[in-house]
């Protein structure tokens, strides 16, 4: 066979594959099956009919045909190839090496939050939960902490779940819903956030890991508690009065505090002896840890009015990525920018960095934009078959977060 018949082979393959990601169906000779655990995987097959599963509960999974096909063109420079997909509405998520722990925002199953193997989308386990997980967090030690209430404002409770396990117990009953900010955990302390207390003010806890009695609470009138990260056993968070500051996590005293405006789920970064986070009005910030001065700054607007569409920075080597409104921005750690790129609908979540691309889900869209590291031009972009919310990078492997399952990914470049 000549080289441009191998050249075309090639990317009638691409085509293929690319096809049968958009629909979850067979495309030519690559479908989706289900393996043992429940997890639609994807396999080389002659058939053609779509796979079923054994219908657990949250992953039940049916491979079913789209009018709407993946975008593709022969001048991507990137293969995405499906590896996996299971089936939830998935929301909060942490990732721990092999496994990814996620939450079902579906209140009307009982799925709560399950626990996948990364390598082929397999079930650890699940946690009933009559509510909404909407914060979650992971120590060293393996306790999952799980921010859970109702779509309400009351009846919320922080659960202490174990990683391997999955056993889970309630640690505090806190009669209001939790923020969306993850709960931060030293050796001795978790401190969360709540909204709404009876007296009309949302609150900030500091619990002891043994037993999870409440040290401290603080209230403020006006914000809530948005994100935040314990380095050195001091705890950097945001929200509380529009203010970002250092709060000693055994004490709830404040070290310092300014007015910087960390957005939802836009956690800080403490890197090199910095704290690092995206001012929703500023841009990428770097402060002095001790003392909240400001070191360095890529100052960025967003294009909307909407506080939720920024993004906390994503580092791979000496650059950072981070997301205003609709504009994708690449900096040098401590440098100058290197290159943004507007897509055609906001961001709310991290870029992921995979494979040399930059990988980005827009808010109300099913499009996955693949962006070249180096000089920000498209690498690759496909049409997903539901609104894509967001993207994490698990080792080599890409996730995609939709509306309705999780999709697993290996990218390479011909």
């Amino acid at each position: 066979m000549s080289r441009d018949a191998d050249v075309d082979s090639s990317r009638l393959r691409r085509r293929g594959a690319l096809a049968a990601l958009g629909s979850l169906a067979a495309s030519g000779c690559l479908r989706l099956t289900a393996n043992e655990e429940a997890a639609t995987t994807a396999s080389e097959t002659g058939a053609s009919e779509p796979a079923t599963t054994d219908g657990e509960a949250g992953a039940s999974e049916t491979a079913t045909t789209s009018s709407e096909t993946t975008e593709t063109t022969t001048e991507w420079d990137v293969e995405l190839n499906p590896q996996w997909s299971r089936h939830l509405a998935p929301s909060e998520h942490v990732l721990d090496g092999d496994a990814l722990y996620v939450a079902d925002r579906d209140q009307n199953s009982d799925l709560g939050l399950l626990a996948v193997d990364v390598a082929d989308g397999s079930r650890r386990w699940t946690v009933s939960a009559p509510y909404r997980t909407r914060s979650l967090a992971l120590t060293d030690d393996g306790t999952l902490y799980a921010g859970v209430g109702q779509l309400t404002e009351t009846d919320g409770s922080l659960y202490a779940v174990d990683a391997e396990s999955g056993s889970a117990e309630v640690a505090f009953d806190a009669d209001q819903s939790p923020t969306r900010g993850s709960p931060l955990t030293t050796s001795d302390v978790v401190v969360f956030g709540t909204r709404f207390h009876e007296d009309g003010e949302d609150r900030l806890y500091g619990l002891s890991r043994d037993g999870h009695d409440v040290r401290w609470s603080a209230s403020v009138e006006d914000g809530s508690y948005t994100g935040g990260v314990i380095a050195d056993d001091t705890a950097y968070v945001g929200g509380f009065d529009y203010r970002f500051g250092a709060l000693d996590p055994a004490t709830g005293e404040w070290a310092w505090r300014d007015d910087w405006q960390l957005a939802p789920d836009t956690d800080p970064v403490v890197r090199d002896g910095s704290v690092f986070f995206v001012d929703a009005d500023e841009g990428l910030v770097r402060l002095a840890p001790d003392t909240g001065a400001e070191e360095w700054r890529h100052a960025a607007e967003r294009d909307t009015n909407v506080l939720s569409h920024v993004s906390g920075p994503t580092f791979d080597g000496e650059r950072v990525y981070f997301t205003m409104g609709s504009t994708v921005h690449a900096a040098a750690v401590g440098g100058d920018g290197l290159w943004s790129v507007d897509l055609p609908n906001p961001v709310r979540y991290s870029p992921a960095v995979v494979g040399g691309v930059v990988w980005v889900a827009t808010q109300d869209s099913d499009v996955l934009h693949g962006l070249d590291a180096e000089t920000g031009e498209t690498a690759f972009r496909t049409q997903l078959p539901a609104n894509t919310e967001r993207t994490a990078a698990a080792g080599d492997r890409l996730l995609a977060f939709l509306d309705d399952r999780v999709l697993a990914f290996t990218t390479s470049r011909p």
